[in-house]
């Protein structure tokens, strides 16, 4: 009788101690595997399923890491975070966005060698709404053609806070359906603003290639961006183009070491009060227009520039040095 009630005595101490208990501690790096399990503690001999799955046990500032190619599925990103691809594919197939990233003003986001494919009905490649900082490193996204009103976009940057976007050795593809998105939409909403740095990035095929918006976004600070050793070719639209209203954001663009071929319509394009685009060692050609101002916009041509062979080639709207 009393090793049974010493038992319950032991019993009655040991359940809510179990109930107590903290969950399991978040690892700093978890990897996935086409061969791996969501159930599984992420780690590199017991890696998980998709993404998503090893987000949750991966602590904020932590990395993921690919093992093997595979399809990884959709991730929407609340932390800090970075989701690495080196030596494998890390393939997303999305028919709605590929990665939302939704994190904090300090959050650094980083995403590398991800295969991020929307097979024609995919909403946007990646769409940013938070703040923060995205670096987008030797990555495809191709195929988002949604008709949905504000999407289709390959990357769709829309921070609601001071953010930064960087883009570098990425090829961005066959994005928007001609009626809304392209290959790189920046959008700040409400008083959102974007300092946008764009290297080695390859525009070919999209709707529009790059676009600098800034009429979704009151704050002064504005759409601040550079585009170095980049190409924009063969899309719908205009290659690169910055677009304001009276009220809205400013945009100040700069184009270098930087082409636009064979785009339908302009290579670069400035609309609206305070969108001013610069150009140095840029080259445009075969496209339908070369450069064209709208509204008060500011094309800056310094030296070393080829805008030529185009349907019409136009001219900047001040020059400093040669054309």
């Amino acid at each position: 009788m009393r090793k049974q009630y010493l038992s319950l005595v032991l019993a009655a101490v040991t359940l809510p101690a179990l109930a107590a208990a903290p969950a399991r501690a978040q690892a700093t790096r978890t990897w996935v595997s086409g061969l791996g399990d969501d159930d599984n503690a992420c780690s590199r001999t017991s890696p998980c399923k998709t993404f998503a799955g090893a987000l949750a046990k991966t602590q904020a500032g932590g990395e993921i890491s690919v093992l093997d190619a595979g399809g990884y599925g959709s991730v929407t990103i609340d932390k800090a975070i970075s989701i690495v691809a080196d030596g494998a594919e890390g393939g997303i197939l999305a028919n709605g966005n590929g990665i939302v990233v939704d994190a904090g003003p300090n959050d650094v986001v980083t995403l590398r060698g991800l295969q991020i494919e929307g097979a024609v009905t995919g909403l946007n490649g990646i769409k940013f709404i938070g703040g923060g900082t995205l670096h987008v490193e030797n990555c495809v996204i191709r195929g988002f053609q949604s008709s949905t009103a504000g999407n289709g976009s390959g990357i769709a940057f829309l921070p609601d806070g001071n953010s930064k976007l960087l883009v570098t050795d990425t090829i961005i593809e066959k994005n928007g359906n001609f009626g809304t998105g392209g290959g790189i939409l920046v959008k700040p909403t409400g008083s959102g603003s974007a300092k946008v740095a764009l290297s080695g990035v390859t525009l070919n095929g999209n709707s529009f290639g790059f676009r600098a918006d800034g009429t979704g976004s009151t704050n002064q600070a504005g759409i601040q961006g550079g585009v170095y050793d980049s190409t924009a070719s063969g899309n719908a639209g205009n290659a690169f183009s910055a677009i304001t209203l009276p009220g809205f954001s400013g945009v100040n663009l700069m184009l270098s070491h930087t082409s636009a071929l064979a785009n339908n319509t302009q290579a670069v394009f400035a609309n609206g009060p305070f969108a001013m685009v610069a150009i140095s060692d840029f080259t445009a050609t075969g496209n339908a227009t070369g450069l064209l101002t709208a509204n008060g916009g500011q094309i800056l041509s310094h030296e070393n520039n080829s805008i030529s062979g185009n349907v019409n080639d136009g001219a900047p709207t001040f020059q400093i040095g040669q054309i």
